[in-house]
């Protein structure tokens, strides 16, 4: 079971290729079995930009168009140099197969400064640079597209926009949300009446709640018991969240954590430490080592993707983003490093903000097509996951929403009202300032949401699992050891990482049973430094 997608000038394109999940109207898509079925069936193409998290390609009459999701959950980094290029939805997949090639690998060590940096801000890439020179991150406003020539092309060029029609000019608040709601209701009816199995992630706080509202109201009005098939999970170990999930369970009577899929199968360790390499190194420094098996038949759900929907106080502590990562310069070793580390950041948001679609605001800007693609997005590489408050509705909503409706987090006190109204009843697990789900009249009344539903969408995929097995962090955490001993004499060699940090490392290890995915950031540091080492 292959999620990879990595191909280069010397290999001939596939006329039609889906690696993840997409959402096409009422419809939903997986992988390539299911892109062919739905195809035939709807004789439609998915086009890059729908909502989802995916990596297409497609054979145009004159060229091959790759492109992603419309939040980019699923990422394509590009290498580059004269008419040498390759593509691929990792980047330890695409450096590791052109090394194969032999081709020019250069080292470009702004392009890892970002493991230096503390915090949420330095969890993910800053910019489209990465620690290789000539590969790049494709942004989420661009595809790409390969000629047909006798020397194939390959050339960036705008993402198709807006292809579902939510970002109309034109089009008012209250028509937006209720065309945003009413497609995600009928998706989750599409789920609840298929053999899938879904897990719903829910806490204390106001996303997953929004999202829970929306698959409540599916269930309510498709006439399904959400205690049948589908998985309300809480953390247990959230004192807090799991109380108010509790609040919740009792409401709507159903049960909070009672495992009742068996979709829910554990990987083999080899395979979940092969996917961590292939989807996190680089791209997400927290080690989260995969401990579910990615299947057709189960899905997960979860407020990912609300906080680009608030007022840009409420994603960050800084006016702009240059002086949120400012405020870091003292975490970088090389002064150097981190002044062009600040420039390409500062670059890649000015590039951004040409595109179309982009928000204005660079703290905003750079949160949307980092922090959300990545933090966010992660689950979305390892699983099927949806993400609702991350599609191209909510984001038409939320970019042409008045300040008002930001500041007092309207728009999601607007979904639950017509969803779910009792759930603006239970507390949260923090305040929300200001909140417009304390004001009952000054709510959106869509007037009957039900009949704007669609119930004949259907879920396109085949029986796709990967290798099962009997995972347990532990035995993974031996081959991350060994991975890193490996590593140490050519990360040493590269400069990326610094001889504390490879100590800090190598202490973790011994010391530590389990050490949490924060905490071993360094670890992982270390083994992509080693691996550059080796490709360049």
């Amino acid at each position: 079971m292959n999620f990879s997608i990595t191909y280069t000038c010397k290999d001939v394109l596939p006329a039609r290729r889906l690696s993840g999940l997409a959402y096409v109207g009422p419809d939903i898509v997986v992988g390539d079995e299911g892109y062919k079925n739905f195809a035939a069936e709807r004789q439609q193409t998915i086009r890059p930009g729908s909502d989802g998290a995916y990596v297409v390609i497609n054979e145009q009459p004159d060229c091959f168009e790759i492109g992603t999701d419309f939040g980019g959950y699923s990422q394509i980094y590009v290498y580059q140099d004269g008419p040498l290029w390759a593509f691929s939805n990792s980047f330890y997949d695409l450096a590791q197969r052109v090394s194969g090639l032999e081709f020019p690998m250069t080292l470009y060590a702004p392009g890892a400064a970002s493991m230096h940096i503390s915090a949420a801000l330095g969890q993910q890439p800053l910019s489209d640079r990465t620690p290789i020179a000539q590969i790049k991150l494709l942004s989420r406003s661009e595809v790409l597209r390969v000629s047909k020539d006798q020397q194939p092309q390959l050339t960036r060029a705008p993402a198709p926009d807006d292809l579902e029609g939510f970002a109309q000019v034109g089009v008012e608040y209250a028509d937006a949300l209720e065309r945003y709601v009413s497609t995600w209701v009928g998706r989750y009816i599409t789920i609840l009446n298929s053999d899938v199995h879904l897990t719903c992630d829910v806490t204390g706080g106001l996303d997953s709640r929004t999202n829970l509202a929306m698959l409540i109201a599916a269930a309510q009005i498709a006439d399904f018991d959400l205690n049948e098939t589908v998985h309300i999970n809480s953390n247990a170990g959230l004192k807090k969240d799991r109380e108010i999930s509790e609040q919740i369970g009792t409401l709507f009577d159903f049960e909070i954590g009672r495992q009742k899929t068996k979709s829910y199968r554990r990987p083999t360790v080899e395979g979940s430490y092969a996917k961590w390499k292939s989807y996190y190194l680089h791209s997400y420094w927290p080690a989260y080592l995969p401990t579910v098996a990615r299947s057709s038949k189960h899905f997960w759900t979860g407020g990912a993707g609300g906080e680009a929907h608030r007022w840009i106080t409420g994603i960050g502590l800084a006016s702009s983003f240059e002086k949120l990562l400012e405020r870091k310069r003292g975490d970088c070793p090389d002064p150097q490093q981190f002044e062009q580390l600040m420039a390409d950041a500062k670059q890649t948001v000015t590039d951004l903000s040409k595109m179309r679609g982009q928000p204005e605001h660079s703290l905003v800007c750079h949160y949307r097509n980092f922090r959300e693609r990545f933090h966010h997005g992660r689950r979305s590489n390892i699983l099927y996951a949806l993400s609702p408050l991350a599609g191209a509705g909510l984001s038409a909503v939320s970019q042409h929403a008045p300040v008002r409706v930001l500041k007092t987090q309207k728009i999601f006190a607007d979904i639950i009202a017509n969803t779910a109204p009792e759930l603006l009843g239970v507390p949260f697990e923090k305040d929300y300032p200001n909140f417009a789900g304390r004001d009952a009249h000054s709510l959106l009344d869509f007037g009957g949401l039900a009949k704007r539903v669609s119930v004949s969408g259907k879920v396109f995929g085949g029986d796709a699992v990967e290798d099962l097995g009997d995972f347990r962090q532990v035995d993974a955490l031996k081959l991350m050891r060994s991975d890193f001993e490996g590593s140490v004499v050519g990360a040493r060699d590269t400069g990326l990482v610094t001889a504390s940090q490879i100590i800090n490392a190598r202490t973790l290890l011994e010391t530590e049973e389990r050490p949490s995915a924060a905490a071993l950031k360094p670890v992982a540091t270390t083994i992509l430094a080693g691996h550059i080492a080796n490709w360049i």
